[in-house]
């Protein structure tokens, strides 16, 4: 959660995908999802803050349209989508976001996700791990 939602996921190096094994899959999302709901948008100065904007409101567009993108082709979203209310309205703030299971062709494994969205994809053996792992056409930064 910290490296790939520092800075509002603005960090080339952020981890971009969670390949995650089905066994646990369920409690990973689930210890993902109480993260989230712990997240505190505002400004960088706001003592309370725990994540400011996205750097442009082409860049906040961008990411909201692979999100859109992955839902209209199967992925589940948690989180996710513009906050309201007075505090935003001068900023380019988004949710963070999980995206769950999105099929490879899914803008958000086609694009850079350059903002506050994780892509979890559950696989069901290390084989399956390391085709998702290596699916993309860009060199990728990588952990296990």
């Amino acid at each position: 959660m910290g490296s790939r939602f520092y800075n509002a996921g603005q960090v080339c190096v952020a981890p971009k995908r969670l390949i995650v094994h089905e066994r646990v899959a369920e409690r990973v999302i689930a210890l993902l999802e109480e993260r989230l709901a712990r997240v505190r948008l505002g400004p960088s100065l706001e003592p309370s803050s725990t994540m400011g904007p996205l750097h442009t409101a082409a860049a906040r567009t961008r990411i909201e349209a692979q999100v859109a993108d992955a839902v209209s082709r199967g992925a589940a979203v948690v989180g996710g989508g513009r906050p309201v209310g007075a505090p935003y309205e001068h900023g380019r703030f988004a949710l963070p976001a999980l995206v769950i299971d999105p099929p490879p062709d899914a803008l958000v494994g086609s694009e850079e996700t350059f903002g506050p969205v994780l892509t979890v994809v559950r696989v069901g053996s290390d084989d399956e791990a390391v085709a998702v792992a290596t699916e993309t056409e860009f060199g990728l930064d990588a952990s296990v």
